[in-house]
């Protein structure tokens, strides 16, 4: 079940940001910053930038399972959009939108799903409010982590337990013809509606793991220029401290985006 979160910042300010993890996430513990990784960093762009209000969403990211393998992508980015056009205290204001890996699609979705359906009100005004969206570390051509996954890795690590990948996790593959279609989409779709972008991207390999998301799929082509950052796929939503990198180009987005 998906939920949003209020996590900071009055509810009547002029611009809200909502924050949308990855998978195998979570609304809180995904953006634990901080030297210790034990500060909601988020807070701090309120203190940072006046007249934000924070939200962080909360859905079923889980990347393996047992029987149930979870919602298709398309239908779980549906359950997200339709529990955000319910939340009037977001739609009635300026909105920007921060994805970390799978949060960044489940975003592009959530936009293209409005786009659809702009015959409902709430999608009109969706459309309307957001004027910013950041991709931290998001997978738009896929993850060579996800394709390796769902060939051997996870079934080796998993296949005792009867685990298995998710069907969200296993949507994720490099080079899927889905990602390829809902980023196409995007581009010409922000080309004709001009938003703001941030696009950070991982620069460090995750132990074990390799390079989750690497940079020729962290950057979407867009009229924006990503920025690499000499951190893995966990640390690009983790800055250390008010003045790392990562925080510092959020802020200023966060406060210039209009």
């Amino acid at each position: 079940m998906t939920s949003i979160h209020h996590m900071a910042g009055q509810v009547s300010a002029a611009k809200h940001v909502v924050f949308v993890h990855g998978l195998g996430g979570h609304y809180l513990e995904t953006w634990m910053g901080g030297a210790q990784r034990d500060a909601f960093w988020p807070e701090w762009l309120c203190d940072d930038v006046p007249g934000l209000c924070i939200w962080s969403i909360e859905y079923d990211s889980a990347s393996v399972s047992g029987t149930d393998r979870g919602m298709q992508f398309q239908d779980l980015a549906e359950n997200v959009f339709d529990a955000f056009l319910l939340h009037e205290d977001i739609l009635s204001k300026e909105i920007i939108l921060i994805g970390h890996s799978l949060g960044g699609l489940i975003i592009k979705q959530m936009m293209r799903l409005a786009s659809d359906r702009s015959a409902r009100s709430e999608a009109r005004v969706l459309l309307c409010r957001v004027t910013g969206v950041a991709f931290l570390g998001t997978p738009h051509a896929g993850s060579d982590i996800s394709s390796l996954g769902n060939r051997l890795l996870l079934r080796l690590l998993m296949g005792v337990a009867g685990r298995r990948p998710t069907f969200v996790s296993a949507y994720l593959f490099r080079n899927s013809a889905d990602l390829r279609n809902l980023n196409v989409w995007y581009r010409q779709w922000t080309f004709s509606n001009p938003i703001n972008h941030l696009i950070l991207g991982e620069g460090k390999r995750t132990p074990w793991k390799g390079m989750i998301v690497k940079p020729d799929s962290s950057d979407p082509g867009l009229n924006a220029t990503m920025t690499i950052i000499p951190v893995d796929h966990t640390g690009i939503c983790k800055p250390v401290s008010r003045d790392d990198q990562i925080y510092r180009a959020v802020k200023n987005f966060v406060a210039t985006a209009r």
